[in-house]
């Protein structure tokens, strides 16, 4: 774990709080990341004991301050000025952010490679295009198989369904022909029904689905990356849209099967 020291007044590395708004560092105390509190029981208010691994090699005794949100790493922050006075060692600095024109990277690469006091240069734009693109396309196969797994699943469980009723209900649908109905009469109450059912199982659905993302993100993230569960109203809208398609091409599958049900047989039949 690391300690990162803020100055005053940057712009390139600000700390979000864990409802995603801007965080100003107070004159003293930590901020440390959400996934470590939780894993360590911290809250706003405790002490901890910080073990330094560099000169003066000392135990800090410090209170948390503020607790943020950190997708990447597990550093913990404090301001630069009591950082370094309790540390008693000048001001220094190992990492400058830069915000840099396109145009102007070569030259810049070449800057830096001219200068033997800078270790490196990463180009944070190339690296998040690379992970962003990364995580796009495993997000893309997962959408697809579940959602293909989720049609399976409605398609057997609806069909199946639908043949039930059919069977257990063929008096009473053939009853309703004898009565006047005609076929898209009678069908509309079989598909119907399986529809209403589907509709009061959606919400049953939607929380499950929600509980597996949970546990499908708790999975992704590690010590070093921490994946954030985002479910917008897009995402319900996709699965209800989905499944609700699935459903109705399903039941009326089925309900063509009506259409050939013999009625002389099926009034005979008995309760």
């Amino acid at each position: 774990m690391a300690l990162q020291a803020h100055f005053d007044a940057t712009q390139l590395s600000r700390l979000l709080a864990t409802d995603g708004t801007p965080l100003t560092l107070p004159p003293e105390g930590l901020a440390i990341p959400e996934s470590l509190a939780e894993s360590l029981n911290i809250t706003p208010g405790d002490l901890v004991t910080l073990d330094l691994l560099t000169p003066p090699r000392e135990s800090l005794d410090l209170r948390v301050t503020s607790i943020i949100r950190q997708s990447m790493g597990q550093d913990v922050h404090m301001r630069a000025e009591p950082l370094f006075a309790l540390m008693r060692t000048p001001p220094q600095v190992n990492t400058v952010n830069l915000l840099v024109d396109t145009p102007s990277l070569p030259a810049l690469h070449t800057a830096v490679k001219a200068t033997p006091a800078i270790a490196g240069l990463v180009d944070f734009t190339r690296v998040r295009a690379g992970f962003d693109a990364s995580i796009r396309e495993n997000l893309i196969t997962m959408t697809l198989t579940y959602t293909f797994l989720g049609v399976l699943i409605t398609l057997g469980v609806i069909y199946n369904a639908a043949r039930i009723q059919l069977a257990e209900r063929a008096h009473e649908l053939a009853s309703l022909r004898v009565l006047g109905f005609t076929r898209a009469e009678v069908g509309f109450v079989l598909v119907g029904e399986l529809m209403l059912l589907t509709l009061l199982a959606l919400p049953l659905g939607w929380a499950a689905g929600y509980g597996f993302a949970a546990l499908i993100t708790t999975g992704l993230s590690s010590d070093l990356i921490t994946m954030p569960l985002v479910v917008n109203r897009a995402t319900f809208g996709f699965a209800t849209v989905i499944v609700l398609t699935t459903a109705l091409i399903t039941a009326l599958v089925v309900r063509r099967r009506l259409d050939h049900v013999d009625l002389v047989s099926a009034l005979k039949q008995k309760d």
